[in-house]
């Protein structure tokens, strides 16, 4: 009876010493898991946020949860995504001129391999510079003509005037661009105890922010402490306008079997901060 109390009590404590070197690999192994799963996801939504920044015609406004403009730190950014230019204003070479009251017009694009602009689509934007401003122009319709050479007619219509006048003479050809607007926003989902970065691809009209059909999720796993939901600012450094953001991500997909261990161990959040200039300089708001 001794030597088996002796046995069992060995074997006892050869067991616990076992379970702990394997419950420490366990939480070491997840932990890694999850700090790569949450480093992974802040990644990727900043490289798709960087992407989209330094294709973008303009510096950023930053909007609230309901797509309106928002002081800072506010959930979200609305810009003009470039999407193709140049398209030269018909008539390209004689004389023309475009009156307040026009709801549609002729660009030309270039078809060369070398510099392509693609054909507008509905829901685009062309930019008109003028004298007193740009024209902004948003598509309802488009018409594609027959490529001739290297170059291709497209006809426009608008959704509403253009609000501005342009006239040029004959051999001063007239520049415009097609921009996209678009949309990140950090929306809060209450069932899920976390927020959503939200990438909208289309934001003029504002959208219906709650439609899953009109934006993308880039992570479901923001945080929702203090400023977690609204961490778009901009930064004025040496005269220029700088997009500063600070994701904070958290792993949800394990929490569920250790939610002791994170709280008095570890923390499965990862935070990262993007300091980000726009494409244009100087840096303005048009």
């Amino acid at each position: 009876m001794v030597e088996m109390i002796v046995a069992m009590s060995i074997l006892t404590v050869v067991s616990l010493i076992t379970f702990s070197f394997i419950r420490s690999g366990m939480i070491l192994t997840l932990k890694s898991t999850r700090l790569n799963l949450s480093h992974d996801e802040v990644r990727k939504s900043f490289d798709r946020l960087a992407d989209h920044l330094l294709a973008a015609n303009n510096v950023p406004t930053l909007i609230g949860t309901d797509g309106q403009p928002a002081s800072e730190p506010a959930a979200g950014l609305r810009f003009d995504k470039v999407i193709g230019d140049p398209y030269v204003l018909d008539p390209p070479t004689a004389a023309g001129s475009i009156s307040t009251s026009a709801t549609g017009l002729s660009v030309w694009r270039s078809t060369s391999s070398v510099a392509t602009a693609p054909v507008p689509a509905v829901g685009d934007v062309l930019l008109i510079p003028t004298p007193t401003g740009n024209i902004r122009a948003q598509i309802n319709a488009v018409t594609a003509h027959s490529v001739s050479g290297a170059t291709q007619k497209i006809t426009l219509t608008f959704n509403s005037a253009v609000g501005k006048s342009l006239t040029w003479s004959a051999n001063q050809p007239q520049i415009a661009k097609l921009v996209r607007p678009e949309a990140f926003i950090v929306m809060p989902v209450p069932l899920k105890g976390l927020n959503e970065l939200r990438f909208y691809p289309r934001f003029e009209p504002i959208p219906v922010l709650t439609q899953p059909a009109n934006y993308i999720v880039l992570s479901d796993q923001i945080g929702t402490e203090g400023t977690e939901g609204n961490p778009f600012s901009i930064l004025m450094v040496n005269g220029d306008r700088i997009v500063q953001s600070t994701l904070r991500v958290r792993d949800s997909r394990n929490s569920k079997y250790m939610p002791g261990e994170e709280q008095n161990s570890y923390s499965g959040y990862f935070q990262l901060l993007l300091n980000l200039p726009s494409r244009l300089r100087p840096k303005t708001t048009n």
